[in-house]
């Protein structure tokens, strides 16, 4: 019997600096992020990040 294919589905979170450095149009960061998208990876962004980026932190 042959092994069984696994499948890993990656995640990645990003905070308030990341959206700070794409809103400043920061090439790097935009790069990254397209990395991140073309490796299947889906970015994520928590609940708490969220709220402390609607609050102005």
């Amino acid at each position: 019997m042959e092994p069984r294919a696994r499948s890993v589905v990656g995640k990645i979170a990003a905070g308030i600096p990341a959206f700070v450095q794409m809103e400043r149009n920061n090439r790097r960061v935009w790069a990254l992020h397209q990395g991140v998208l073309s490796e299947g990876l889906t970015p994520t962004v928590p609940a708490v990040v969220l709220a402390q980026g609607w609050r102005g932190g």
